[in-house]
């Protein structure tokens, strides 16, 4: 699978939320139409961690949003060429259009983050 500039929307599929802030997608190549299954941090939010006194938070929330997006299709914006210190493509997934960041802040499932505070 090649580079993607960050200019480019992959089509993708959901298959799974890690987290409020991470989700598992299944992206096709625009160019060879080959699909490669990925993690995505999406840029810009924070939610609560699986680990620790957040684990049980972080189950619903997965759960949650696994139930209402998984199998639909989307697009993937890559806002970073690589991928985070995890390994993560980091980038934006829209639905339909819609922003999926916006809509889990919007529902208090995740928050604005600036790498400088936790909330915003």
């Amino acid at each position: 699978m090649k580079t993607f500039t960050s200019k480019e929307r992959i089509e993708c599929e959901i298959l799974h939320f890690c987290d409020g802030d991470t989700v598992y997608i299944r992206a096709h190549c625009p160019c060879c139409g080959l699909s490669k299954k990925i993690y995505v941090r999406l840029q810009g939010i924070e939610s609560y961690e699986p680990k620790g006194t957040d684990a049980n938070i972080t189950k619903t929330i997965s759960h949650k949003w696994t139930n209402k997006y998984a199998g639909q299709k989307a697009e993937l914006l890559c806002t970073q060429i690589g991928s985070d210190k995890y390994g993560r493509v980091v980038g934006a997934i829209f639905i339909n259009g819609k922003s999926l960041a916006d809509e889990l802040v919007l529902s208090g499932d995740s928050w604005h983050y600036n790498h400088k505070t936790k909330r915003v």
